[in-house]
């Protein structure tokens, strides 16, 4: 009989978070045990650039609407299986009366990395600060400067898109060129 393999370190959930440490732990010599509670996904299934009029269903049906037997109203509707998993896969739980749609909280292989669209704000200085700079909780240990290095590094590897912006709540990062606005987002501008 064999020993079982011993790790040095266990990352349970394979999105952003466990699969960018995964990558750092493992490149620096670790032993690394990934686990994720969804399945892999066939990603030849993929329809995130098909028109509304591609889907079944044709887009009527809100995936937020549960039916009675716990399943997603419009399940069959969506970009990819697993994108809105069964409510029963979920264990989480909200207070009544103030209900939270998981849906976005995908269990599959990568997590939210699946459809997350290359954008991912960095926290500002002041979110770091917030007894000193609102007077509730507790300041970080750290600072945005702290952590500036290391934002770059994941932006490097995994390309975030958007604007240099300038804008002290929402600290700049080393972007990709950002996606066309959409009609209504130019109005916006």
């Amino acid at each position: 009989m064999s020993a079982a393999k011993t790790y040095d370190v266990l990352i349970v959930g394979s999105g952003a978070t466990g699969g960018m440490a995964a990558k750092v732990l493992t490149e620096h010599g670790l032993e690394v045990l990934l686990v994720e509670a969804g399945p892999a996904i066939d990603r030849s299934d993929f329809h995130t650039h098909s028109m509304p009029y591609d889907y079944p269903f044709r887009g009527k049906g809100s995936p937020k609407k549960i039916r009675a037997d716990g399943s997603q109203a419009a399940r069959e509707s969506t970009p990819f299986p697993g994108y809105y998993a069964e409510k029963s896969l979920h264990p989480f739980t909200t207070p009544p009366g103030n209900p939270f749609d998981w849906s976005y909280r995908s269990r599959i292989l990568g997590g939210r990395t699946n459809h997350w669209g290359r954008q991912s704000l960095r926290m500002a200085e002041y979110d770091f600060k917030g007894e000193t700079s609102d007077g509730y909780g507790v300041d970080w240990p750290f600072s945005y400067q702290d952590l500036e290095p290391y934002y770059d590094k994941v932006e490097d590897y995994i390309g975030v898109q958007g604007f240099a912006e300038g804008l002290s709540q929402i600290p700049d990062g080393h972007f990709l060129p950002p996606f066309a606005y959409n009609c209504f987002e130019h109005l916006m501008r």
